[in-house]
């Protein structure tokens, strides 16, 4: 899934070279506005997009950007279709084949929508509404799938880093100890990178054929001659791999376009960062609160019944039941953060049976007469550097290590063969 917000929604402070972005705070007002937004949206289930819109350009007033991008990270949790009798296109064209030329009054009009309709065997109705049915204001709002305030809250601030990395020239990052999980993303995407072992070069490395603090250094997707969206989107997906490490710290040179031209920006950035963590009061005060704006909401799912003695009882709806069989008590639904996690676990489970692109699968099918191919995703020490190969090629004694690279330019080539 992709996270990144659109750029006007990017919200940054800059002071003495450096940026960084302004991250949402776990307080009250913040979880009340993500909550009702949330509410909002579940509101609008059923309801035709264009109707959310307009209300949700109602709240704008109170923080544009920040409301904005809530919204937008919302709108990546629904599923919207269109909603007619008969495909739109279908009924454009009926209508214009009807028409055999231009329908000026009223009453051609009437007999030409009527014409259509016979034709396509609906009613009037049906047509008019079909006609401009696939348009996203007039698709319908399907399914939402919800979250807590305080998680939406933490991938906003997720978003904003990712972001401002889509605009990074390079990055470093720095990882002691568990840094396979960010290495094998980095492979599977193809970015560019060099990697670098830290205590080999301060001399501290106690067994030297061991990794254990690393410098992984990859080019941005600003240092490319021409933008690739792709290599943007991977490369910002790093990001959430990272936070799920341990002992990090990142620098970034970030491109900014301001009126004293273009400059690169320091941004700076660590493990002990609380824009990522959700505090337990936010948590249960984020629970509480997203209870307390579906209580309203769910007394229409409940009908009044009067017992024997002429009191009523209401008998509630169970809209949602977990795989146990047990009613989820308050609607919660894993956030985005989990939902990243496990399709990191999915993709890492099979890390060195699993090909990194069709090229790689390809070359791993080969028959190269006398070699034998082994795929063979290692990490091979080259003093100070490490190389992670792709496959290995073996005749006789001989042993010939392989890496197909993704994204590349000369450069990034010519630097990867020096080291």
């Amino acid at each position: 899934m992709n996270l990144l917000l659109t750029s006007d929604l990017l919200v940054t402070r800059i002071s003495r070279g450096k940026i960084k972005p302004e991250y949402a705070a776990f307080d009250s007002e913040n979880l009340e506005l993500a909550g009702l937004l949330i509410q909002t949206f579940e509101q609008h289930i059923g309801k035709t997009y264009g109707t959310l819109l307009a209300e949700l350009e109602g709240y704008e007033e109170m923080n544009y950007r920040f409301i904005r991008g809530l919204s937008q990270l919302l709108g990546m949790r629904t599923v919207i279709e269109t909603d007619a009798a008969v495909d739109p296109s279908l009924a454009r064209e009926a209508v214009f084949q009807a028409c055999g030329g231009m329908a000026l009054s009223p009453a051609e009009k009437e007999e030409t929508i009527q014409k259509a309709a016979d034709k396509l065997l609906i009613s009037v109705q049906e047509l008019e509404k079909a006609l401009w049915a696939d348009l996203e204001e007039n698709q319908v709002l399907k399914s939402f799938l919800p979250l807590s305030p305080a998680e939406l809250i933490k991938q906003y601030n997720i978003s904003l880093t990712q972001t401002l990395l889509f605009r990074a020239v390079d990055l470093d990052i720095w990882i002691r100890g568990d840094f396979q999980k960010i290495l094998w993303k980095i492979l599977r995407s193809g970015l560019m990178y060099s990697l670098e072992d830290t205590e080999e070069f301060t001399g501290k490395a106690e067994k030297p054929e061991e990794l254990k603090s690393v410098n992984l250094h990859l080019d941005g997707p600003a240092s490319l001659f021409r933008m690739s969206e792709r290599y943007g989107n991977s490369f910002a997906k790093l990001f959430p791999t990272l936070l799920r490490s341990k002992g990090w710290r990142l620098k970034a040179g970030i491109l900014h376009k301001g009126f004293q031209g273009k400059l690169i920006l320091e941004f700076t950035l660590d493990v002990s960062e609380e824009a990522f963590k959700i505090p337990p009061e936010a948590a249960r005060y984020s629970e509480a609160l997203f209870s307390g704006l579906l209580v309203e909401e769910n007394r229409e799912g409940y009908e009044t019944t009067k017992e024997g003695d002429g009191t009523e009882r209401k008998a509630g709806k169970v809209d949602e039941v977990d795989k146990t069989g047990k009613a989820a008590e308050t609607g919660f639904v894993p956030g985005f953060a989990e939902e990243e996690e496990k399709e990191a676990e999915t993709q890492e489970t099979d890390t060195e049976e699993a090909y990194d692109s069709t090229v790689e699968q390809a070359f791993g099918r080969l028959s190269l007469g006398s070699w034998k191919i082994k795929r063979e995703p290692t990490i091979l020490k080259a003093g100070r550097y490490a190389f992670v190969p792709d496959f290995s090629l073996k005749r006789g004694g001989m042993k010939v290590y392989l890496e197909i690279v993704g994204f590349w330019t000369p450069e990034y080539l010519q630097k990867k063969v020096e080291k």
